[in-house]
């Protein structure tokens, strides 16, 4: 059903995308058929991929995708879109999520905010302190979540594939049989 008015933008062909200047360079790692197939293995890995990327890298995460893709050949576009999973709304949730995760596995010494302003630039110092004391469990937080989002991601798509391939296989066989029935009714009638 679509709504009246609503006008997606098309997005461009693989080769439309292979002949803007910008992706030239690229073109022979990035035109690879493989990576543009649509088949189980590829989405679920690319999804994965694009999951662990985005999560993980906090910023230019479709490049870091694409790079990726070449190497370990998913599906690409899967991969690249995957990783707006974090986007400006919701990179702090994740952040702050993966600080929290990432303290329950690291009893992290907690840094005092309070600031001594008799002395100057003892705020700097402060902030330095407290940045050390967040940052390792924040990246081991970040590490858990893209971890257990890519494993979720790609079976996810793997045993969904299966199911809708599976319950199409069925619907088939249904015809069939009601087919092949209603023609062995017709020729004794």
């Amino acid at each position: 059903m679509a709504w009246p008015g609503l006008r997606l933008p098309k997005l461009p062909t693989r080769d439309a995308l292979l002949t803007q200047s910008w992706s030239r360079p690229f073109a022979h790692y990035l035109g690879a058929p493989v990576l543009w197939r649509w088949n189980r293995r590829g989405v679920a890995r690319g999804l994965a991929l694009g999951l662990f990327v985005g999560i993980m890298i906090p910023l230019v995460q479709s490049p870091f995708a694409a790079l990726l893709s070449v190497i370990a050949r998913p599906h690409l576009p899967v991969a690249v879109v995957a990783t707006f999973i974090t986007n400006p709304f919701t990179t702090p949730i994740v952040l702050y999520s993966a600080y929290r995760i990432g303290s329950l596995v690291i009893v992290a010494e907690r840094a005092n905010p309070l600031v001594d302003m008799s002395q100057p630039m003892a705020w700097l110092e402060t902030a330095f302190n407290w940045l050390a004391t967040a940052s390792l469990p924040t990246a081991l937080g970040l590490l858990t979540m893209a971890t257990i989002a890519s494993l979720a991601g790609y079976f996810a798509v793997q045993l969904g594939w299966r199911w809708r391939v599976g319950r199409r296989w069925t619907r088939r066989a249904q015809a069939r049989r009601i087919t092949a029935l209603a023609a062995g009714q017709g020729a004794s009638a």
